[in-house]
């Protein structure tokens, strides 16, 4: 799968996630002596199925990202550091990334 599919991919799963969960939410709550529209356990098992896929593609789509290498042979992940992407955790209180040298 080319990292395109795949994130098109984890937005349709992220939408279908959020759907579930709403579905989810109107299920719970119904009147005494109502039955829900659904049954909730199928949404719970339909959710947890999408989240196990999720974490899937999620680990596949930051591998991706993290053995991506421009033409020179340099892995991408050092110009996030020069955009100043890293987290602020990842910075050192003198300046600079922990996380690599930008510059080599």
């Amino acid at each position: 799968m080319k990292l395109a599919e795949a994130l098109l991919l984890r937005g349709d799963l992220q939408r279908a996630l959020a759907s579930l969960r709403e579905r989810i939410g109107r299920n719970t709550l119904v009147q005494e002596d109502e039955r829900p529209s659904e049954d909730t356990k199928a949404l719970l098992s339909r959710a947890e199925a999408i989240i196990r896929e999720l974490q899937g593609l999620t680990f596949a789509i930051n591998e991706a990202n993290l053995s991506a290498r421009t033409t020179k042979g340099r892995p991408l992940t050092l110009f996030a550091g020069r955009a100043g992407r890293h987290p602020p955790a990842a910075r050192r209180p003198e300046g600079g990334c922990i996380l690599g040298n930008p510059a080599a």
